[in-house]
C-alpha cells in the first residue's frame, strides 16, 4: 500500500512539474515579443508562444490559424495549424482599430465595454 501511495504522489508531482514548466515556457511568453518555439517535433503537439503570436498576426496568411491553447493537435486535425518554422517579423493587432485605441489599460478594458453599451442602446432605441 505504501508503494502505491508513493507512486501516486510521484505521479502527481511529475504532472505538477510538467504543468509548471509548460506554464513558464508557454503561457507566460504568449503575449510577449519573445519568439519561443518548441522545435519541429514538439510544435506539432504543443502550442508554443510562437504559435500564439502567429494567431494574433494581421498578415492574411496567419488569419484563422492556431486556435489551440495547450495542444496544437486540434489545429492539425481541423486544418488551422500554422507551423512557425522560423522567427517571423510580425505585425499584430486589430486591422480596423485606430492605431492608439488600445494603448492604455483603461482603453483596453473600458473602451470595448463602452462601445458595446452604445451599440446595445442604439439597438434598443430602434426597437422602441
Amino acid at each position: 500500500m505504501a508503494d502505491s501511495v508513493l507512486a501516486n504522489v510521484c505521479a502527481r508531482l511529475a504532472v505538477w512539474n510538467a504543468d509548471l514548466v509548460l506554464g513558464l515556457l508557454g503561457t507566460h511568453l504568449r503575449h510577449s515579443h519573445i519568439w519561443f518555439s518548441y522545435g519541429p517535433v514538439f510544435n506539432r503537439l504543443f502550442m508554443s508562444p510562437a504559435h500564439h503570436q502567429i494567431h494574433h498576426s494581421v498578415d492574411p496568411r496567419h488569419w484563422n490559424k492556431n486556435f489551440g491553447v495547450k495542444l496544437s493537435v486540434w489545429d492539425g486535425l481541423f486544418g488551422t495549424h500554422y507551423h512557425p518554422g522560423h522567427p517571423e517579423v510580425l505585425r499584430v493587432g486589430l486591422l480596423d482599430a485606430a492605431p492608439r485605441e488600445f494603448e492604455t489599460v483603461r482603453s483596453l478594458y473600458v473602451s470595448p465595454l463602452a462601445k458595446s453599451v452604445q451599440t446595445l442602446t442604439r439597438l434598443l432605441e430602434r426597437r422602441a
